[in-house]
């Protein structure tokens, strides 16, 4: 077997045009890494991330790479500038440092003069990580001094775009700030978004009209649904400036709302009356959605729109009769539900009639020999030694990278207005609890405790059929309670659903097999 030549990995990180000019550009963090480099007299590599900042690191494709290299064996070493070029997260920094380690990888950052391959840069590290993580805390608290500052000074801060309003060099300013001035063709379209409104329009209504006029955002996107709340909630547009409505963003997005925020007169021209933005304001608390009734679209989220391939949400409609007035559910497009008719159509497909179809399908394939012969030979064929350390540790990091996926995929479907903001924060809670169930038994892992009892696979033919035999009979039940059961259930087997005939309700159906192997395998199995 030939032997892997391991190379120096080289990392260098640049987070804005302001750091370009103080020295930490690309070409100044290279030619000082490779001068270092040069004289391990080792070929190295070197992986660049720009215009991000270090306190996060899963938006670093860079950082990435780099890792998945390291995993792969074919690093020795990483060289750095700075320990801040890595990480400003005390935590991530000491995680990122371990994974070397346990790669073993060394890790220096030259102007730090830290080196982890000696006693002392170890213990340094640690130190140094600490440091960093406090030196970011302080740049923040003086950025959010600055923008309260500012705001309660009637200025708007940030350099985001603003629907409504361009943003100019305020000549009057010592400092030559940014201020915001009123966009007239975009300005016109927020007044007609707030007569819309409080003329009795919905979102939607609002949104299928703009974008059918060929009216696009400040990006050239399609209008959305919550691009309409977020302008009609916008004090901005009657001239005044919100501040701290949500705390810690990056981190914490929309579950970081406060109560605390300020709203205060602003310094720009209002585009609409404050009356109306009041009125607005009362009209959005009357009209918000009641939640839907848990457990009534059970396909939503998986079942695929056969025009334009979006997942589909629940909507409904309500009609009179003779006999008196009628509600019917449907699934239809969440493109269409968002943006209207410029992005899809409804393609609505009734609840009542789609559902039975779909289940009674599903529980065939389930029960299909074929199926019961795939997850067998898979589980057989790829079945880890679960008694080693390596195996144990392997079984925990599968785990913990697919409630990630998870993750992703549950903030995918409250961005489509597929679940609510309840379901989604069931959905977070229940990850987030296994995913530390997970990291713990890793942690006692590491650190070499015993406490991780596993019993050898000896997974059976019949442990798998009894497996989705009982997955079929809890998708066939007929009680209302357990409706909600089965839509996890089929969220968590079901990855699609094709409508390939909407005449014959023909459909593809998309297994999740990643979900029922884990189901198998953590199933108590017959006693042998």
């Amino acid at each position: 077997m030939n032997k892997i030549n391991k190379k120096i990995a080289i990392y260098i990180r640049v987070s804005s045009d302001k750091q370009l000019k103080q020295g930490f550009s690309f070409e100044d963090q290279e030619e000082k890494l490779i001068e270092e480099v040069k004289r391990e007299k080792q070929e190295y590599i070197v992986y660049r991330d720009g215009g991000i900042s270090g306190t996060k690191i899963d938006n670093r494709q860079g950082l990435i790479r780099l890792m998945k290299d390291v995993e792969l064996g074919l690093i020795s070493k990483v060289y750095v500038t700075k320990l801040s070029r890595l990480a400003r997260n005390a935590r991530d920094l000491l995680n990122i440092v371990y994974d070397l380690k346990r790669q073993d990888v060394s890790f220096r950052a030259i102007n730090d003069n830290i080196d982890t391959s000696t006693p002392m840069g170890k213990a340094m590290i640690t130190l140094m990580g600490l440091f960093a993580e406090m030196e970011r805390d302080i740049i923040i608290e003086q950025t959010r001094a600055g923008a309260e500052r500012r705001a309660k000074e009637g200025k708007m801060y940030g350099s985001g775009p603003i629907f409504g309003y361009d943003r100019v060099l305020d000549e009057t300013s010592e400092k030559k700030t940014m201020k915001i001035v009123i966009n007239e063709q975009e300005g016109e379209v927020v007044r007609t978004i707030f007569e819309m409104y409080l003329g009795g329009y919905g979102y939607k209504a609002i949104t299928n009209k703009l974008n059918k006029a060929g009216v696009r955002t400040k990006k050239n996107k399609l209008f959305a649904i919550n691009t309409i709340k977020t302008i009609l909630d916008n004090p901005l547009y009657a001239g005044y400036i919100r501040y701290g409505k949500y705390k810690d963003w990056n981190i914490k997005r929309r579950k970081g709302l406060s109560t605390e925020h300020i709203i205060v007169e602003g310094n720009h021209d209002a585009i609409v009356t404050k009356e109306d933005w009041d009125q607005v304001q009362e009209k959005m608390k009357q009209n918000q959605r009641r939640k839907a009734p848990v457990g009534k679209y059970i396909l939503a989220g998986v079942l695929a729109c056969p025009e334009c391939g979006s997942k589909m949400t629940g909507s409904k409609t309500k009609y009179k009769t003779k006999n008196g007035p009628v509600e019917r559910l449907y699934y239809s497009c969440s493109q269409f539900h968002n943006k209207g008719l410029t992005a899809c159509h409804a393609n609505g497909i009734r609840v009542d009639l789609i559902d039975p179809i779909a289940i009674k399908k599903i529980a065939k394939k389930l029960n299909s020999p074929e199926l019961v012969e795939t997850l067998y030979n898979y589980i057989t064929e790829n079945t880890i030694d679960e008694n080693s350390a390596d195996g144990k540790r392997r079984i925990l990091e599968i785990e913990i990278e697919k409630r990630s996926r998870l993750k992703s995929e549950v903030l995918s479907m409250h961005r489509e207005g597929l679940i609510t903001a309840s379901e989604l924060k069931e959905e977070l809670e229940k990850i987030k609890d296994r995913t530390e169930e997970y990291q713990h038994l890793m942690s006692e892992l590491i650190e070499g405790t015993d406490d991780i009892k596993s019993q050898s696979l000896l997974i059976t033919k019949q442990d798998v059929e009894s497996f989705l035999s009982d997955i079929s009979s809890i998708l066939k039940t007929k009680v209302e309670s357990e409706r909600l059961k089965v839509k996890e259930l089929i969220r968590l087997i079901v990855s699609r659903i094709d409508i390939t005939n909407k005449s014959t309700a023909q459909m593809d159906i998309q297994l999740s097999y990643d979900e029922m192997l884990y189901g198998i395998l953590n199933r108590p199995t017959q006693t042998k």
